[in-house]
């Protein structure tokens, strides 16, 4: 009778615990030996999900890595063009300033010897013709050279320019030439109408 009695006890004891069993999550994990377990905490990693998982973590830094190496690659050709075009300027700059110096250059050259440019000896004249017929060039026509210059025929003399002797004494060193680029030297005493020349220096 007091088997009966335990074996009723134990049926009732498993009824009791039953539902608690049943209200439990369970997992049903590898045991690394062909097997299956069954437990109440979730399965551990195998090892195929842990190269899973490293693989994967490998493959994410390379990645940002990647895109880190290219931000600095466009980073840096920005940088280039910028220093590009700024030396492209800068060479612009440079070389509109040679052309500006060219253009002088010649503005010079042509301007030599002429009325246009004071106190310049174009090499025309000789040694001390800067003082003894000082000052600049004079083109504007003057009455009593252009008559004296007719009146002896002087050759080659569409143009002239000319310089008074110091003291506003009446002699004038006249140049006359065709093109204003070559120059013919002649003595002129307008108020006697006398022309010597061409001189030779």
């Amino acid at each position: 009778m007091s088997m009966r009695f335990i074996k009723i006890g134990l049926a009732l004891g498993l009824m009791a615990s039953a539902p608690m069993v049943l209200g439990q999550k369970m997992y049903k994990c590898p045991d690394g030996k062909g097997g299956t377990t069954f437990q109440q905490t979730p399965c551990p990693p195998t090892a195929e999900e842990v190269e899973a998982h490293k693989k994967e973590k490998e493959r994410l830094e390379a990645e940002a890595r990647r895109k880190k190496e290219e931000e600095a690659q466009r980073a840096e050709a920005e940088v280039q063009k910028t220093r590009e075009r700024d030396k492209a300027y800068q060479e612009q700059v440079n070389e509109r300033a040679r052309e500006q110096e060219k253009s002088k250059a010649v503005e010079q050259r042509m301007l030599e010897g002429t009325s246009k440019q004071k106190g310049v000896d174009d090499g025309s004249l000789p040694p001390g013709f800067e003082q003894s017929h000082p000052g600049t060039w004079k083109e504007v026509p003057n009455t009593g050279i252009t008559a004296a210059l007719g009146k002896n025929k002087t050759p080659a003399c569409p143009h002239y320019r000319y310089r008074q002797r110091a003291g506003g004494l009446p002699e004038f060193v006249v140049q006359c030439s065709v093109d204003k680029a070559d120059w013919v030297t002649y003595f002129v005493w307008p108020q006697a109408e006398v022309v010597k020349g061409p001189a030779k220096f």
